[in-house]
């Protein structure tokens, strides 16, 4: 009779095991496709790439206080060569011409240089300040979307806290005269990558 209990015993406990087993690896499955599903959701949101950076082409001697700021700057600097060198153009008295930016016969090919670097230079901070603005605006409508409080409860504080410090560089670039002028479009990028890596590591580690 006792041997009879036993084996019932060992048998019951057997298919506890079995079942809390079973229940266990279902939780997990789907934690893992809650998750799985979040992440999804917040990559549709998160940069694939980024493509220009303000230290790609502001030094820390022409450094602004923002990228608007140097656009302002730029713009105005650009306009003035223009002009100047439209009005130079057109003169007939080259010598005695007043005009923003001092030009004469002995400079006149070193002015058109330095107005083409303008041009440039403005044109690389107008994709900067676009892409930036969408990359903002993406994030911030991530984070306003009924997924986000999702997102906080099931990622990794290895995710969080990836995601924070790509967040937190990619701010202070924009303010070039912090020292954003320092942060390259490699690091940038280095630092997107990790994010993308550490939600890899969450989903194997869930599994």
């Amino acid at each position: 009779m006792q041997e009879f209990l036993k084996k019932v015993t060992e048998k019951m406990m057997e298919k506890a095991f079995d079942t809390h087993a079973k229940l266990h690896y279902e939780y997990k499955k789907g934690n893992f496709e809650s998750k799985k599903n979040i992440y999804e959701i917040f990559l549709s949101y998160f940069p694939q790439t980024l493509t220009t950076m303000p230290a790609e082409f502001i030094s820390n001697i022409i450094s602004w206080w923002t990228a608007d700021t140097a656009k302002r700057s730029v713009c105005l600097k650009e306009k003035y060569y223009r002009e100047s060198l439209e009005a130079y153009a057109e003169s007939e008295d080259k010598e005695n011409l007043f005009i923003a930016i001092r030009i004469g016969p002995d400079n006149i090919y070193k002015v058109k240089s330095e107005y083409q670097n303008l041009q440039y230079l403005n044109q690389k901070i107008e994709e900067y300040i676009e892409e930036y603005d969408e990359v903002i605006t993406k994030l911030n409508e991530f984070k306003k979307s009924g997924t986000y409080n999702l997102f906080e409860l099931y990622a990794s504080q290895k995710v969080k806290d990836s995601l924070e410090e790509f967040e937190v560089a990619y701010h202070n670039a924009y303010y070039t005269s912090w020292g954003g002028y320092k942060i390259s479009l490699i690091y940038i990028n280095f630092l997107r990558d990790r994010v993308i890596a550490s939600i890899k590591d969450d989903l194997k580690v869930s599994l």
